[in-house]
């Protein structure tokens, strides 16, 4: 990663610190938390350089994980869903088998990166975000299950509204990039 630009800011750090914020929001309204949000024992530079990297980092394995294990076949499904629709000539055996990018795949992703469009490339990086998010969620509330033996409703509601907007925006963008 040669920079974080706005595109890499949305999918790793901002998932990183918004899952933080939810866990924080969580932890206050479960227990005393005063020494949590104090950092007692970490001076102002340590403070700073906690409060940068921890969601970069968190943000960064939610990420990777999004990217190696859900979203391809959620790609996979809602791409055969459009391609019924728009373009049945390009649906094909070889999107039978999870994990292994068929021939359209392949030659979509390279008539992509040879246009090379900011915008797609933004709004990619806003359905990543969106699923990104969706993923560090549904951790927190396996998280909250198997550890506080607790229930997340309002948690549970938030993965399912901020799912369904990246499954909605993500249908949106692969309708848009067919008919262009």
């Amino acid at each position: 990663m040669k920079s974080l630009d706005l595109n890499n800011w949305l999918r790793y750090y901002l998932t990183g610190a918004a899952l933080i914020g939810v866990t924080f929001i969580r932890i206050i309204s479960q227990k005393n938390c005063e020494p949590i949000l104090t950092f007692p024992t970490l001076e102002l530079t340590e403070k700073i350089f906690a409060l940068i990297s921890v969601p970069l980092i968190i943000g960064s394995l939610i990420y990777i994980i999004n990217r190696a294990i859900f979203f391809p076949i959620i790609y996979r499904i809602l791409l055969v869903i459009v391609l019924l629709f728009i373009k049945r000539s390009a649906l094909s055996r070889d999107m039978i088998i999870p994990y292994v990018p068929s021939s359209f795949e392949i030659n979509k992703d390279k008539k992509r990166w040879r246009k090379g469009d900011i915008h797609l490339s933004e709004w990619g990086a806003q359905i990543h975000f969106l699923y990104s998010f969706s993923v560090g969620l549904l951790f927190l509330i396996w998280t909250n299950k198997i550890m506080l033996m607790q229930e997340s409703t309002y948690i549970s509601y938030a993965f399912w509204i901020i799912f369904a907007s990246a499954i909605i925006h993500h249908l949106r963008y692969l309708i848009f990039t067919e008919k262009e």
